[in-house]
């Protein structure tokens, strides 16, 4: 892994530079404060990358199924990309609430997308604008349409309160989770925290860069 580079990366595009909200579960990855404003300790985001590598390498080695969770539309086209290239699923912008948990019900949904998708997508053009209901389909299920069984790990770029269901739903099935976690995160429990600046475009590409070299 490039840890030389991390640390340095970090420190450029202020990505250690957490929320002046401050969970006290996150105290323990601070380095400290300056102006009120805290900041994340760069060694604890390091020591949490690798350790997720190294377990997603293991998914990988064991033909495991990864899914990758973004809501934040600035990271959309790295994490699609990504996943295209490593063949793993992924969900951008909209987390479809049972999507884990509901799953043996939302599959057939999810099926019948793929389907439509297949006979439609080489019809549509730059011209011919979708119908809404294809547009909302293609957003929710595009980066899942070839999932058949539940992942056997979950990267969650973002984890905030609004998003807190999507780890419950994974601890409810026994799903380790990777989640980014910033200063103001509400309490998780996650198997392998990362300590940064959930909105730090810098790192989601350094660490979609990562994914790909490793996994």
């Amino acid at each position: 892994m490039e840890s030389k580079t991390l640390p340095s990366l970090l420190h450029t595009n202020k990505t250690h530079v957490g929320a002046v909200e401050m969970s006290p579960w996150m105290y323990p990855y601070m380095l400290g404060y300056r102006d009120k404003v805290p900041f994340l300790n760069v060694e604890e985001t390091l020591i949490g990358t690798q350790k997720a590598l190294v377990f997603l390498k293991s998914v990988r080695e064991k033909k495991g199924e990864i899914l990758i969770v973004n809501t934040h539309p600035a990271f959309s086209k790295v994490v699609k990309k990504t996943s295209t290239i490593l063949g793993i699923h992924y969900v951008n912008e909209h987390w479809i609430g049972g999507l884990l948990t509901n799953w043996q019900q939302l599959k057939y949904s999810v099926h019948a997308y793929k389907k439509f998708n297949s006979f439609i997508s080489p019809i549509i053009t730059k011209d011919i604008v979708a119908f809404p209901k294809y547009t909302k389909a293609k957003k929710r299920f595009d980066g899942i349409q070839n999932m058949v069984f539940k992942p056997d790990a979950i990267i969650l770029l973002q984890a905030t309160t609004a998003h807190k269901s999507i780890i419950e739903e994974a601890k409810r099935l026994k799903i380790p989770v990777i989640a980014c976690v910033d200063s103001s995160s509400p309490t998780v429990s996650v198997e392998y925290p990362i300590p940064i600046n959930t909105y730090s475009k810098a790192f989601c590409h350094f660490l979609c860069r990562l994914l790909v070299k490793i996994c």
